[in-house]
């Protein structure tokens, strides 16, 4: 069986909170539990390892189910 739905796609984002630009990935992957991603302000510098790479992409689906 076959379903076909509507989505909203976006584009998700780590904004340097100093700066207010788009960090990037550096690269480095530090092996914890979970994993944290090095991102790197290309303006000041500034370093954060959140626990995935950015930028990303999320859905959102129209219908109530959501599945």
């Amino acid at each position: 069986m076959l379903k076909r739905r509507e989505v909203k796609t976006y584009k998700v984002e780590l904004i340097c909170d100093e700066c207010g630009v788009p960090m990037e990935f550096t690269g480095i992957v530090y092996t914890t539990y979970p994993g944290q991603y090095e991102h790197r302000c290309p303006k000041c510098g500034k370093t954060e390892c959140p626990p995935r790479s950015y930028p990303t992409i999320e859905y959102e689906y129209d219908d109530e189910d959501g599945v």
